[in-house]
């Protein structure tokens, strides 16, 4: 039903709210809409000037670990210049990575800060399970006597195992057998 009354123009829509003829349709630079977007835009997440944070969604993490949480990180980053490598990271390829390689830089790659790529040992392959024989075998192996061993293993043990224990006890059985080593550290 509408109403016959030309002065107010206004009219009733489907719902039942009357609508005024005259505003016309609401566009964006339309100075009537800016008390809307005003209202829209505080539905929003806030953060307000002394750093606190409000209209949190309910559904949202907000933890130190969720969004609001990065959000307040970065914001203490930008007056802190000592945590911004912290909040917002490092460019890797300063540190010496190649990030245009071809190759995956996971099967070698240790650390960004490593001196050298992962050891053989250290690099996970996938084991068919016939070959994994340690579990069942571990508790009936003799252990391990250096001093059964000649000097050429050793160093082999020595050099292939850096940053290892065994090396500590290859190098201590050189040592015994009197073979002289330089550290280098």
């Amino acid at each position: 039903p509408t109403s016959s009354n030309d002065d107010s123009k206004s009219n009733l829509n489907t719902s039942g709210k009357t609508t005024s003829s005259t505003d016309g349709p609401k566009f964006p630079g339309d100075k009537s809409s800016t008390t809307q977007n005003n209202n829209q835009q505080k539905k929003g997440i806030q953060v307000l000037p002394d750093g606190r944070v409000t209209n949190i969604p309910q559904g949202m993490v907000t933890d130190q670990f969720g969004m609001i949480g990065l959000l307040t990180f970065i914001r203490a980053a930008e007056t802190d210049p000592g945590m911004v490598h912290l909040a917002l990271g490092s460019d890797l390829t300063t540190l010496g990575l190649n990030l245009n390689s071809p190759e995956n830089l996971y099967p070698k790659f240790a650390s960004p800060w490593a001196s050298s790529p992962c050891r053989p040992q250290d690099i996970d392959f996938h084991v068919p399970s016939e070959y994994l024989t340690n579990i069942h075998i571990r508790d009936k192996l003799a252990a391990i006597k250096l001093g059964r061993y000649g000097e050429d293993l050793l160093f082999y043990l020595y050099y292939m195992n850096g940053g290892d224990v065994l090396q500590l006890l290859a190098a201590v059985e050189l040592y015994v057998q009197s073979i002289l080593i330089t550290f280098v550290l």
